[in-house]
């Protein structure tokens, strides 16, 4: 179940500083709307990953859906990869993750929905509606 799968992660994330671990958590926090948390570990682990920007911008719209920092944090996230929308709103599907990717590329997109990065996003009330918008 997600609350035992959550708890395995949160402690190979803080035992190893998995990246792996903390990408999954990320996104199993913010399915469990545990934002206090989720704040504590983006400020721990601040890098440039998909997961670590869509925390971000998740966490800044759940906060202020309308301020200024959500629509930082969305265009960081837009800018960080080109093809991460299309494939939460559905408009691209997984089909053949390899096992590799490069920051920016349709693998990295592929991946942070595999890690749970769709669920997350549903998981906030009309965060997707505010992610398409311009």
């Amino acid at each position: 179940d997600l609350h035992t799968a959550y708890r395995r992660q949160r402690q190979m994330c803080i035992r190893d500083s998995n990246q792996a671990a903390r990408f999954a958590l990320i996104n199993m926090l913010i399915c469990k709307q545990r934002w206090e948390e989720l704040e504590t570990l983006l400020t721990q682990f601040n890098e440039p990953s998909l997961p670590v920007l869509g925390g971000k911008a998740l966490l800044a719209y759940y906060n202020d859906p309308k301020g200024e920092e959500a629509s930082r944090a969305k265009r960081a996230l837009l800018d960080a990869n080109k093809y991460v929308l299309k494939y939460l709103t559905g408009q691209k599907k997984v089909k053949h993750f390899r096992g590799m990717y490069s920051p920016g590329s349709a693998d990295e997109a592929e991946l942070y929905i595999m890690e749970h990065g769709k669920e997350a996003w549903r998981s906030v009330a009309g965060a997707l509606f505010w992610l398409r918008a311009k």
